[in-house]
């Protein structure tokens, strides 16, 4: 719940800073990507020596995912946030669990300017790209310019094309009843909002046909985290992109494309046909490459991370050291039942080598394990890789951690 739309303290009023509602709290999240551990299995990356990780969110929300990961990854952990309400709640979390984040209630113009910033390690920005002014995005890239060690990685979700245009009129429609309402607060908008384009549904509107798209989205909206709400769809600022202008856009900060933090988004043999590998295949340029994928399978938002790199970074599988250690979530019972629903068809998880690693994960009492003993336990099997795409697909449902 929002601090507002749930009833506890928050300014009533209409607040807005350079076209973001201020008053509404984001819902609580946690993104296993941005973790350190992650971000380097996907990306590689490394720390200067002789120091700690250094890590920065930017629009770190209720600071959840910056408090979690400071308290389970060692490091010095920076935020900034411009909603008051998210500064307080991300102070409060790390001064109650003694994580020493510090979080920054400032614009990006104004995190830019102070003295006391490092080189940071990891750059992260979650629902922030798309969602602020072209200027706010310059800003971006120039804290990346000064602020990101070279080696460093910057993990970043976006709006793309073309699957987000489907969505762009409902939420320029959202936005401009917001501007011309005559309601006092962010939660009444939104509700009369979403009033307003279930009248025009009533009255008929092709756009919101019970049956299309953009119906089924009114539908689905209506019982939405209105935090979640506000934010998607009551600001100024919604900018999906192709993936090529995103990562142009990046490049003048010298990023380069290093991985998607889906992991499974790098595993092109479970996300294409065998028809669209094969088209994938005659692409070398990494930017259209990726702007294609998002032809071939569109999705809502990316996820990915970009290096700071002086020259061309070939992006490569997920790989793990040996030392790393994996724990089953669950019993080896429902592990087995799944399944992955992959392009040329389901991937059950009952045969090899997902079979041998949740069997070895479940022996004596789900003791951890490392990667070197699920190698070998799956050896008979398989190779190495297969072995990692195995741990990413159980990962990726929440069945090993």
């Amino acid at each position: 719940m929002t601090a507002e739309l749930s009833g506890t303290a928050a300014s009533s009023r209409r607040v807005e800073i350079d076209g973001y509602v201020a008053n509404v709290a984001f819902e609580p999240t946690y993104r296993p990507e941005q973790s350190p551990p992650m971000l380097r299995l996907l990306a590689g990356g490394a720390i200067r020596a002789g120091r700690k990780l250094r890590y920065l969110d930017l629009g770190f929300g209720l600071g959840t995912t910056v408090n979690v990961l400071a308290a389970a990854c060692p490091g010095e952990y920076w935020g900034c946030d411009i909603n008051p309400l998210h500064v307080a709640a991300a102070r409060d979390l790390s001064r109650c669990a003694g994580t020493g984040v510090r979080a920054v209630q400032a614009s990006f113009a104004e995190l830019l300017e102070r003295s006391d910033l490092p080189a940071f390690d990891i750059v992260v920005a979650h629902g922030v790209w798309s969602w602020v002014s072209e200027a706010n995005r310059d800003v971006i890239v120039r804290l990346l310019q000064r602020h990101l060690a070279p080696g460093g990685l910057f993990c970043v979700n976006s709006l793309t094309l073309p699957r987000a245009a489907r969505n762009l009129p409902f939420q320029r429609l959202m936005r401009l009843h917001r501007r011309l309402g005559e309601a006092s607060s962010s939660g009444d908008l939104l509700e009369s909002g979403l009033a307003f384009a279930s009248l025009l549904q009533r009255a008929g509107a092709a756009y919101f046909a019970p049956e299309s798209e953009s119906g089924r989205l009114l539908e689905q909206v209506q019982n939405a985290d209105p935090g979640y709400m506000a934010h998607e769809y009551l600001n100024e600022n919604w900018h999906p992109a192709l993936f090529a202008d995103t990562a142009a856009a990046l490049g003048r900060a010298g990023l380069r494309f290093a991985a998607s933090a889906d992991p499974i988004s790098n595993c092109e043999e479970l996300r294409y046909t065998k028809s669209q590998r094969a088209v994938l295949d005659t692409i070398n340029d990494p930017a259209l490459r990726e702007t294609c994928k998002d032809f071939l399978r569109p999705k809502w938002l990316r996820y990915d991370v970009f290096v700071k790199s002086d020259g061309q970074v070939r992006p490569r599988r997920p790989r793990f050291a040996r030392e790393t250690r994996f724990v089953l979530a669950v019993s080896a019972a429902v592990a087995l039942s799944d399944e992955h629903p992959a392009a040329d068809g389901p991937v059950k998880f009952d045969g090899s080598p997902i079979r041998e690693i949740v069997m070895t994960l479940a022996t004596e009492e789900h003791r951890s394990r490392s990667f070197g003993q699920l190698v070998e336990a799956a050896r008979s099997a398989c190779g190495e890789d297969v072995v990692v795409r195995a741990l990413m697909l159980l990962i990726d449902h929440d069945l090993v951690h």
